[in-house]
Formats: C-alpha cells, sequence, structure tokens
C-alpha cells in the first residue's frame, strides 16, 4: 500500500492551506484514508494472512534524521498486535536496511527500508 504522508506533514493555516514556514507534523494520513485502510482493505483482520508492505514518502524511523511516527501511530490502531509489515520509505538520502523492530509503545513490527537514494549507488555509511 502506497500512502501519501506528505500531505498532512506541514502545518496548514486557518484557511485550510499547508503553510511550509509554520512548522512540520508527525506525517500522519487523512482519517478518509484510515478509514478506507481499514474498512475496504481490511488490515485491521487478525485472520488476514497477507503480507504487508508499505511505501511512505516520510520515515518511521531514522538513524540519519528526523522520524516521523504520524501513520505508524494511526496504523497501531489499526493492524492486530504482533503483526509484521515491511516498510519503504525516502525523505532522506541514504540506502539502509534496518533490522526489524518495533517502535517505542507500537504493538506491531516493521521491518523498515529506507531507498531515498533513487537508486544510485552512494557511499557507505555507518549508523
Amino acid at each position: 500500500v502506497a500512502l501519501d504522508t506528505g500531505r498532512l506533514s506541514y502545518l496548514t493555516s486557518s484557511d485550510g492551506t499547508r503553510d511550509i514556514f509554520a512548522g512540520e507534523t508527525d506525517a500522519p494520513i487523512p482519517q478518509e484514508v484510515l478509514h478506507w485502510l481499514w474498512s475496504v482493505v481490511n488490515l485491521g483482520d487478525p485472520k488476514d494472512k497477507r503480507g504487508i508492505m508499505i511505501l511512505s514518502h516520510h520515515p518511521p524511523y531514522d538513524a540519519f534524521g528526523p522520524s516521523y511516527d504520524g501513520l505508524a501511530r494511526q496504523l497501531d490502531g489499526l493492524l492486530p498486535a504482533g503483526r509484521e509489515v515491511v516498510w519503504f520509505f525516502g525523505h532522506h538520502h541514504h540506502l539502509v536496511l534496518y533490522d526489524k523492530l518495533k517502535l517505542d509503545g507500537l504493538d506491531f513490527v516493521i521491518h523498515p527500508r529506507l531507498i531515498g537514494i533513487g537508486g544510485f549507488p552512494g557511499p557507505v555509511l555507518e549508523a
């Protein structure tokens, strides 16, 4: 599932437009999309054994810069406890295949994959 974490990544002004000067959010998704994931995609079904792969722009975890956990916190209320998710994201311009982890306070496990290099090789960095 590809999810747009950029839409709500900036605070909005009083007229509802995004205001890049007002600051960033934790990059959640709109409630309508969360409802779609629940009611149509059926991600909350504990009997569902499909693999789950998420693609987002903002990283739920990143050793090189800020993490944006808004979507992860929203999914925590949706995914069954213990569920494992492969999560591809960009935002930072590195390629990192992190070990699987469970973010503080969340009940599901992620296999984070930072793919912000656009497919081009770069220097190897230590986390």
